[in-house]
């Protein structure tokens, strides 16, 4: 009797493990399931001003692996739009790797993605000082990827994401080229969209005439996520020091409103993101929150 009733418990509590752990095998295994490739880009072998891309190091992140690729490898064609992601501070090339692996987990072959890692890592213990110099760096930076849009197919769609300082590299980029652009190649300029994500760079530079003032007439729509209550783009003035007037940043306010012009309304599209935020500034939610969004999806396909 004593025997039979405890293996009757032995089967309900085997029974209960089971109800309990096989959902969260399950989960587990799917998140282990990668859709599809996603590249990398690390430009940390480039430290002169004159871009050298053949010091690109191309990765393809997918499966349980990370394959070493060229250029060519990553298959780049007017059929699909590539996605250039670019990240903002504080961000090391391994953390950029990881973030790469994870959007592989959720990606799809609609568009091809490219993970831009550039030598953003923190150097200064004074956050002011390690400011100044990523800002510098982001414009560098910009020729950079500049140098490398201009190596790609004719009419190629690209849809340049750039995250806090990750968005002022991809301004920077797009005024390269829509000022520099040369004459000679014989090629169709790309078809560039660009979504600025929390960006850490002065609201009146996007303005015609201003540092970034091109950046609309180069583009054929421009998407920008700002965050009032955004915990980090709050000091953002204090880049610049105590005196002096306040700049705020893009990712803070957004594009100023009495400033848009028709041209800009044609092809701004401007979100408050604080809602779903919150206080954070960070690359996956804020990078997250834009693949997620509805008119997000222009720019994507």
């Amino acid at each position: 009797m004593i025997t039979t009733t405890f293996q009757n418990l032995r089967i309900k509590l085997t029974t209960l493990l089971v109800t309990l752990i096989l959902p969260f095998v399950l989960i587990v295994t799917a998140v282990e399931t990668f859709a599809a490739d996603v590249f990398f880009a690390d430009t940390r072998g480039i430290l002169s001003s004159e871009p050298d891309l053949t010091k690109i190091d191309y990765r393809k992140v997918g499966g349980k692996t990370i394959e070493k690729v060229s250029l060519d490898g990553i298959g780049i064609t007017n059929e699909k739009t590539l996605v250039v992601v670019v990240p903002g501070n504080w961000m090391s090339k391994s953390d950029c790797l990881q973030y790469a692996r994870k959007f592989s987990r959720i990606n799809n072959d609609r568009y091809t993605s490219l993970f831009w890692s550039w030598r953003s890592e923190r150097e200064n213990q004074r956050i002011r000082i390690d400011a100044l110099i990523k800002a510098a760096r982001s414009d560098e930076q910009g020729k950079v990827l500049a140098a490398f849009i201009r190596e790609l197919p004719s009419e190629q769609k690209v849809t340049l994401v750039g995250f806090s300082f990750g968005a002022r590299v991809v301004c920077s980029a797009v005024q390269e080229l829509s000022t520099n652009e040369p004459t000679t190649s014989g090629k169709k300029p790309p078809r560039i969209n660009v979504a600025l994500l929390a960006p850490a760079f002065d609201a009146v530079w996007v303005l015609p005439k201003s540092k970034f003032g091109n950046v609309f007439t180069a583009s054929d729509k421009v998407t920008v996520h700002y965050n009032p209550n955004d915990s980090t783009l709050h000091f953002y003035p204090l880049m610049y020091g105590l005196i002096g007037p306040r700049r705020e940043a893009l990712g803070y306010v957004g594009v100023p409103r009495n400033a848009i012009t028709p041209e800009i309304r044609g092809k701004l599209l401007q979100l408050n993101a604080s809602r779903v935020l919150g206080r954070e500034h960070g690359f996956w939610s804020s990078f997250s929150t834009f693949i997620r969004a509805k008119n997000s999806a222009d720019m994507l396909k």
